[in-house]
């Protein structure tokens, strides 16, 4: 229904001159009309759009997820414990080995 409704063709005037184009093409050409006049609110869409459509020349921004820590570890081996599964054996973040039993802290077993 969306795509429908931005494909639809309207008749838009630039100047003295007139054309037929897609209501997603008009909104576009407005918003770039009224970057380039100096409207910051446009000006922050259109970037926030083109860096969507990986248009900026800018790398893409990388996830920024935290690797696990001890207590993360701890609580993986403590369920596969408890459901009867085996677990690969854990490392660091230097790469050394940290065995199951210690990752897991004696407080929180009931």
């Amino acid at each position: 229904m969306v795509n429908e409704a931005l494909n639809q063709p309207i008749t838009i005037r630039e100047g003295k001159r007139t054309r037929k184009t897609t209501k997603l093409d008009g909104v576009i050409l407005t918003m770039l009309t009224a970057a380039l006049k100096g409207d910051a609110k446009a000006q922050a869409s259109l970037i926030a759009l083109l860096r969507s459509l990986g248009m900026t020349g800018e790398p893409p921004e990388a996830p920024t997820q935290e690797p696990f820590t001890a207590d993360d570890q701890g609580l993986i081996a403590d369920y596969f414990r408890r459901n009867g599964s085996t677990l690969r054996q854990l490392t660091d973040s230097d790469g050394k080995e940290i065995p199951a039993d210690s990752t897991h802290s004696e407080k929180t077993k009931s």
